[in-house]
């Protein structure tokens, strides 16, 4: 399955973070939280899509909540060169 590193879910859970996603996606505008460039909503060019950016990383105990997701260029996301902070790139 794209953007789940080989996990599978269940289909609320699915549904849950596509919603979510495409919330957030709205919410920003279409723009990447990072470079602030557009991002397609759905899947499509490994790089350019909206994936989930978590701000405080589930495995550090951060949460699936809205004020703990940010969306990001797929590439940006992965790229993990830059801060994890709520405050957004100037």
């Amino acid at each position: 399955m794209p953007g789940t590193g080989g996990r599978k879910r269940s289909g609320s859970k699915d549904r849950q973070v596509k919603d979510m996603r495409h919330q957030k996606w709205l919410f920003q505008g279409g723009l990447c939280w990072w470079c602030k460039e557009p991002m397609l909503k759905e899947f499509g060019d490994r790089g350019e899509y909206a994936s989930m950016e978590h701000l405080v990383e589930a495995a550090k105990g951060g949460t699936f909540h809205w004020d703990n997701i940010r969306i990001a260029h797929a590439k940006c996301n992965h790229s993990r060169s830059h801060p994890r902070t709520n405050t957004r790139p100037s």
